[in-house]
């Protein structure tokens, strides 16, 4: 009876657990395109329990395409994705400023893992003029060091551009060989990738 109740929790573990299908469905790999020339994606998720993108249950603000050049090193996603999931999107983008400055802003103008961490976690006003940053008394220390150290490296990943959302498009200005990786952490921490490689000439 034992042997049975216990079969029948981990199958249902099992079912609750299964990773994101995400599929990135434009372009293909071994696509040829010109240098210049708008890169177009499309992204679909689906998901047991959040759902699927073509009815919209899923927040596209949480699918992730990661964009490597000739084999350029890409950051840790699943510390981008434990950044996504908290509230730094709402303030911060990759490139441009929102709120709060961008990472790339931050990451040429700080060095201070530990300065940066403090204010992670306790928030701070002044840093970057009059702006507010709240407090993150919900993120552990572990936690806020490792997106502290991704920022900080951010300026480093030459080639290496990230976006948000289902669809876009990527404007690459030189040739080569081009990764691009679609990613999704559903709501129970499990991450689903696709991987698409395409040639820019």
């Amino acid at each position: 009876m034992k042997m049975i109740i216990s079969t029948v929790v981990i199958l249902f573990f099992f079912q609750q657990n299964q990773p994101p299908v995400v599929k990135i469905t434009m372009p293909k790999s071994g696509d040829a395109l010109s240098v210049g020339a708008p890169l177009r994606y499309s992204i679909s998720v689906s998901d047991k329990e959040d759902g699927d993108t073509k009815y919209e249950e899923i927040n596209t603000n949480e699918i992730l395409l990661t964009v490597k050049l000739n084999g350029a090193k890409a950051g840790d996603r699943s510390v981008l994705h434990a950044m996504m999931t908290s509230n730094c999107m709402n303030c911060h983008a990759f490139t441009t400023k929102l709120i709060g400055p961008s990472f790339q802003e931050i990451s040429e103008k700080k060095s201070n893992a530990a300065e940066l961490s403090k204010h992670v976690k306790l928030g701070s006003t002044g840093v970057w003029g009059q702006i507010v940053m709240p407090s993150h008394p919900e993120l552990d220390d572990d936690e806020i060091g490792k997106m502290v150290e991704w920022i900080l490296k951010f300026k480093t990943q030459q080639n290496t551009q990230y976006y948000l959302g289902k669809e876009g498009a990527v404007k690459l200005a030189n040739a080569g060989a081009v990764t691009l990786t679609a990613s999704y952490l559903d709501h129970n921490k499990t991450l689903g990738e696709d991987v698409v490689a395409v040639q820019v000439k």
